[in-house]
């Protein structure tokens, strides 16, 4: 006659796990996700690109032309797909900061600014956008880029 062998089957019991060790994992927990979480800081931080030109004299005259010539309604059209739907947050800059913080010190800037809070656009389409737009408005005027 064979011999039955029972095999023992392992143990699904749990180890007694202590408070302070729950309290740990949970802390660690909690302290991961927050860092996941952007700050309210860095969402209402203005998003900003610059395109440095040969005088403060040029930057000042193409910026206002610009803007003046419909820069916000194409960038409107190319994000919304509407020309006439205002995007209030976008701005071209051309004075009133410190140029350094964007070009060589022997250019001058006009600056793309743009504050997502006040809008609820998605940030990455309004700067995708009014980046081209400036650039091609830019070209049209016969600045090389």
């Amino acid at each position: 006659m064979k011999s039955e062998v029972k095999k023992k089957r392992p143990s699904l019991s749990c180890q007694p796990v202590s408070v302070k060790s729950v309290m740990y994992a949970l802390l660690g927990l909690c302290l991961s996700a927050c860092s996941l979480t952007p700050s309210s800081k860095q969402e209402s931080r203005p998003v900003y690109q610059a395109f440095c030109l040969g005088s403060e004299a040029e930057a000042r005259r193409l910026g206002n032309d610009i803007y003046r010539n419909g820069y916000s309604s194409r960038v409107s059209y190319w994000v919304y797909g509407d020309s006439s739907i205002e995007i209030s947050s976008l701005a071209l800059l051309w004075e009133g900061f410190d140029r350094h913080n964007f070009c060589d010190p022997s250019t001058y800037p006009i600056v793309i600014r743009f504050k997502k809070e006040q809008t609820g656009i998605a940030t990455d389409q309004v700067y995708k956008w009014s980046k081209i737009v400036l650039e091609n408005m830019l070209r049209e005027r016969g600045v090389r880029i």
